[in-house]
């Protein structure tokens, strides 16, 4: 199963979409409205993408579907970003934060 990887700079206001893995040698298209596709540039395989200017309430794309892993939970945290299991969490873990 591929891993997501998701990035969220709230300082910066920016989101990054990784569904490979990050490549040294990548390039990135602005493709408009603040929206950068960033490809492997060996194989021209887009990798992820990055959204400039984001926002949780951020409306650019509608709604997203996100389908998870059974047993998989996304819950948000005290600062409003995802959370996720880390590598080392298994599917059968308890992945909801503590506050």
């Amino acid at each position: 199963m591929t891993r997501v990887k998701i990035y969220y700079e709230p300082e910066m206001e920016l989101l990054t979409v990784f569904w490979q893995p990050p490549s040294k040698n990548q390039i990135a298209t602005e493709l408009g409205d603040g929206v950068i596709l960033i490809k492997d540039q060996t194989t021209g395989e887009p990798i992820g993408i990055e959204l400039l200017s984001y926002r949780p309430s951020d409306d650019r794309f509608g709604a997203v579907s996100v389908e998870l892993p059974t047993g998989w939970e996304i819950s948000p945290n005290s600062s409003n970003t995802p959370s996720y299991p880390s590598d080392s969490q298994t599917k059968d873990e308890d992945t909801t934060p503590r506050r």
